[in-house]
């Protein structure tokens, strides 16, 4: 099967190059929770107690959005993470300016920035097979590092509104969650990662195609339709500049 995938609908794809990265900064314990939303107004939502490569220890979340006019908007607003609540059984981060919580089979989510408001709501969620039982992407055992990515939900709706620039804009159609953890950075353990997700009413895609800092190979494609779930390894991407092509076999 061949499929072709227009970039601008990709929940995100990351390259990450060894080059750009600064040598100063000591090593930590990196995490954040990502949400993605496929409307008419496409927008993610990252709550990180730490930024994203775990060298900086200032909270913050972001939203990035792109407009149907195509324009680019990002807002920004750091948090105290003393005064954050956060169960690390099931999700729920809980502060002066973010509520995220799991109830049963949905998702809300309330933001009170300074710059942009939203109360969502995730329902219908679809949550895939596990990569791994542990959704441990990369470890070294002999020192103890682990880098983990957990597919929470690939597939599901939501609806809700955001209010920005003197706007307010009801909103549905699809999101997409997951959550990253761990004490092996991402630019220590990793030369190239690049994934994506895409879904509809009936079915979603998600990929990963990963080289290691010691040259492995590690990718995944998960498919689900409607309520089957499978997971391949052979397959193959194809970059072509605006669009990406996926090629596999069921």
């Amino acid at each position: 099967m061949i499929l072709q995938i227009e970039k601008d609908i990709l929940v995100r794809m990351i390259f990450l190059e060894m080059s750009f990265m600064n040598d100063g900064y000591k090593k930590a314990n990196f995490e954040w929770w990502y949400f993605h939303f496929i409307s008419p107004l496409k927008f993610n939502i990252i709550i990180h107690p730490t930024d994203m490569y775990g060298q900086k220890k200032k909270s913050y979340v972001s939203v990035s959005m792109l407009e149907k006019s195509g324009e680019k908007i990002n807002f920004k607003q750091s948090f105290d993470l003393k005064e954050t609540s956060m169960s690390s059984d099931s999700l729920y981060i809980k502060n002066n300016i973010l509520h995220i919580e799991k109830i049963n089979d949905e998702i809300l989510i309330e933001l009170k920035l300074k710059d942009i408001q939203a109360k969502l709501n995730i329902s219908k969620i679809v949550i895939p097979d596990l990569f791994n039982e542990k959704s441990v992407v990369l470890c070294d055992e002999i020192e103890n590092l682990s880098n983990s990515w957990l597919l929470a939900v690939s597939h599901s709706v939501f609806c809700g509104n955001l209010q920005y620039r003197n706007k307010n804009i009801k909103l549905s159609g699809w999101a997409y969650h997951d959550h990253n953890w761990g004490n092996w950075l991402i630019h220590e353990c990793y030369s190239y990662w690049v994934w994506g997700n895409f879904q509809n009413a009936n079915c979603a895609i998600t990929y990963y195609y990963l080289v290691g800092s010691n040259g492995e190979e590690i990718k995944l494609l998960n498919i689900i339709y409607k309520k089957y779930s499978t997971n391949l390894t052979n397959f193959s991407i194809f970059d072509f500049g605006n669009r990406i092509k996926i090629e596999f076999n069921t």
